[in-house]
């Protein structure tokens, strides 16, 4: 499981469970008990990602430390081309330690980002429920929208038809987010090891260029497999656009000003958020991409494979895979 995965993983537990309290449980002592362990759960899965990322900072140390990498091996582009994202990292980064740090930060950011696509209300309902200030400060990147846990009181009927459709767009979009991340991670770790260890060796390279090449059609295929899921739970014989746009409901209407940036000018309908769900996913996927693997689009390249195919061209920065 990557980093990214078990943020969102913990952000899903905890941002629909409160939203579930409110839209699905009467608003009386039963809610404001649901309400408060909703919260409790979120401070523990909170706790789990920091826990993660200490991990994956030691794993770093110990695996990078021993014999230690040189400066020119973390940050030239004949290493690992860490040069790159130096600029944008919270000094000092001296160490592989200290480029962990900055990946895992940056990454913990982009996975906010993708998360506040999928849940609009998310840290509104966390803090709504109380939970302690100091564990919402780690989800620095999670927009808040306005609200005071407001629910549409439909607790029989449309608040669990809006649960049930919040709760398919969180697992379906996260899943195509980690599995491009995954996919593309294999591939640019391939050729790697076939640059430095196997010195261009050209079965090496053979291989490398199928798992990538088979990785990018499956990227390619995936870009519309948000459709049907969505579809079944969230379309017009499920319930309204209107529940899911309301700042009472899903809060979709939120991502107005994001998705027109994207170029979703028109958040009308759920076709719309579909479209813009899926541009924004790929440029934060990008984004991670670029802080995990910074010569990732150079790798793929090397292989004669077109980087872009990975993500839609022109929606956001350029996708350096």
């Amino acid at each position: 499981m990557t980093f990214t995965n078990r943020k969102l993983r913990s952000l899903e537990k905890c941002a629909t469970g409160i939203l579930r309290c409110i839209q699905t449980v009467p608003e009386d002592t039963e809610r404001a008990a649901c309400v408060a362990k909703g919260a409790a759960r979120c401070s523990r899965e909170i706790d789990k990602v920091a826990v993660e990322e200490a991990k994956r900072r030691s794993v770093v140390a110990a695996t990078c430390g021993s014999p230690p990498l040189t400066g020119t091996d973390l940050t030239e582009q004949a290493g690992l081309g860490y040069g790159a994202i130096i600029p944008s990292c919270e000094p000092p980064v001296e160490s592989a330690s200290d480029v962990a740090r900055c990946v895992l930060a940056g990454s913990g950011c982009e996975a906010d980002r993708v998360f506040g696509a999928q849940q609009p209300r998310a840290r509104d309902l966390m803090q709504f429920a109380q939970v302690p200030a100091e564990r919402l400060a780690t989800l620095s990147c999670l927009p808040s929208r306005g609200g005071q846990g407001e629910d549409l009181d439909l607790e029989t009927t449309t608040g669990r038809a809006v649960t049930r459709c919040t709760a398919t767009i969180t697992r379906t979009a996260s899943a195509l987010a980690n599995s491009t991340l995954q996919t593309l991670g294999r591939c640019h770790n391939k050729v790697f090891r076939c640059e430095q260890s196997k010195r261009f060796d050209e079965r090496c390279l053979a291989t490398a260029r199928a798992l990538c090449e088979n990785g990018l059609r499956r990227i390619e295929a995936k870009r519309t497999s948000l459709g049907p899921g969505i579809d079944k739970a969230c379309g017009a014989s499920a319930l309204a656009f209107d529940a899911l746009s309301s700042p009472h409901g899903a809060f979709l209407s939120a991502l107005a000003g994001e998705c027109a940036d994207l170029g979703v000018t028109d958040l009308a309908g759920l076709d719309d958020y579909r479209t813009c769900l899926v541009r924004q996913h790929h440029c934060r996927v990008a984004a991670l991409l670029r802080l995990a693997t910074p010569r990732g689009a150079a790798l793929l390249s090397s292989l004669g494979l077109d980087p872009s195919r990975a993500f839609p061209p022109g929606l956001c920065d350029p996708p350096d895979l």
